[in-house]
């Protein structure tokens, strides 16, 4: 959604102020920009909620930062900081490292 709006606002501004193809360039960074920050790494410290049960090497539970809720996916290639998978049970802290989509967490490491 924010790419396509993104592209939509940066062809208005070109039609608006008849800009050439050298602005372009000058224009779709920032927007490349902002795409890219969202999908860098960052890190959650909260409460786990209510853990879904394991299907294969793929799990996933809920976590809870303040008033916030997200699901955090993780597979058996998530390193562990500290503790282990056994180690995730309601009512928890945990802290993770991942990438957010929407409101899902794709864990790259996990700290119990």
């Amino acid at each position: 959604m924010k790419k396509t709006l993104g592209t939509a606002v940066a062809s208005l501004a070109l039609i608006a102020s008849g800009a050439t193809l050298g602005s372009v360039s000058l224009v779709t960074p920032a927007f490349a920009a902002s795409t890219s920050h969202t999908m860098m790494a960052h890190k959650w410290h909260g409460t786990i909620g209510m853990v879904h049960a394991m299907m294969g090497g793929h799990g996933s539970f809920t976590l809870e930062v303040g008033s916030k809720s997200y699901t955090v996916d993780y597979t058996t290639m998530t390193k562990f900081a500290m503790g282990s998978s056994k180690d995730i049970k309601a009512g928890g802290m945990i802290g993770v490292t991942g990438t957010l989509s929407k409101n899902i967490i794709s864990a790259t490491s996990l700290s119990i």
